[in-house]
């Protein structure tokens, strides 16, 4: 779908701590996007409030993301008090926000709203409680739209409204295409987490790259939506091999991660979430992948590494003195918290 000229208002959600991994998938995919501020969920979720000038649709093109909204209103630094219920009033009624963005969304289903459903949460302390923050939306809406009638199932169209600290945000939540996003199985890595392993990766056409923790195939099934030399993933029990789009394909082997059957050097890239290990030498296992990891990277190749027991992480990378990290996200996976390290192999 072609974009459009006028700047579409949207915010999405992401894990905790993604926030910036999505807004670089969003400048990559849309150069022309405007920032508009990053928000947080406690362990929740994490948001990125941003401009663009494509219609909805497009959006889902977003690999790194959950949930994507059409924002309705976005305040910032309010008091926490009774008055920003009455300027965010005022903006859903008197700003044209709320008629723009029901617009787009009436565009984009193909047909009017007749019927809304709101879901209001608050994090935080403020003079004022859920109710009430629930009441001053629906006030509006009964002021600004009389005809949309508020229900609690199939409705036209879900209105999602946040109290986050000393923001208020609102949008209408845009239902996905019926194949954009498949379930993780529970303990599963979440698919907008292993995109971002492989987006962080900095995914070449003609990479040869690794993930040697197969891991459900999540990382390996992300990578291979887009062009590679070489996909390789395994593990001491593969699944049987998935179905990859040509040209990538993906190949998958039975291996140990201390001694991978690939020769020195082979790898330009590597993605993978670190298995659980036991508490009683997880340092020492840890050196043990890392060391191979190092053995079979080419000189200046790139791993990304998500992991969970992050100190004992930094312990084993120090005895591996040719993979340097460069950086690092903290992130909320299935509500427990991790690092994803990224890595380089120096010559």
């Amino acid at each position: 779908m072609a974009s459009q000229t006028t700047p579409l208002s949207a915010y999405v959600e992401t894990v905790p701590g993604l926030e910036e991994v999505a807004w670089l998938e969003i400048r990559q995919r849309f150069p022309r996007a405007e920032f508009g501020g990053f928000l947080f969920a406690k362990n929740e979720r994490g948001i990125v409030v941003f401009q663009t000038p494509v219609a909805p649709s497009e959006l889902f093109a977003l690999d790194t993301v959950d949930a994507i909204y059409l924002t309705v209103a976005f305040l910032e630094k309010t008091t926490r008090g009774y008055r920003d219920l009455r300027r965010l009033r005022e903006q859903l009624v008197l700003s044209g926000d709320l008629g723009r963005a029901a617009n787009a969304f009436s565009r984009y289903r193909r047909r009017q709203v007749h019927t809304y459903r709101l879901v209001a949460r608050t994090y935080g302390k403020h003079e004022y409680d859920r109710q009430a923050f629930r009441r001053a939306i629906i006030q509006a809406i009964d002021e600004r739209y009389p005809n949309w009638q508020r229900v609690q199932n199939d409705a036209d169209v879900e209105l999602w409204a946040n109290v986050l600290g000393s923001s208020i945000l609102v949008g209408l939540r845009l239902p996905p295409p019926r194949d954009w996003r498949t379930p993780a199985p529970g303990g599963a890595l979440p698919q907008s987490v292993a995109a971002a392993l492989v987006l962080l990766s900095d995914p070449r056409r003609d990479d040869l790259f690794l993930d040697p923790f197969f891991d459900g195939g999540a990382v390996v099934a992300a990578r291979s939506a887009s062009p590679a030399g070489l996909i390789l993933g395994g593990g001491p029990s593969p699944p049987e091999l998935l179905p990859a789009p040509e040209p990538a394909a993906a190949t998958l082997l039975c291996w140990n991660g201390t001694a991978l059957p690939l020769r020195a050097a082979a790898i330009d890239k590597i993605a993978t979430r670190f298995p659980p290990s036991p508490v009683a030498g997880v340092t020492q296992q840890y050196e043990e992948w890392l060391q191979e990891m190092q053995r079979v990277l080419r000189p200046g190749g790139q791993a990304v590494v998500l992991t969970r027991a992050f100190e004992q992480f930094k312990d084993a990378i120090r005895e591996t003195p040719h993979l340097e990290i460069r950086s690092g996200y903290s992130i909320t996976v299935s509500g427990e918290w991790g690092r994803i390290y990224l890595l380089q192999r120096s010559g």
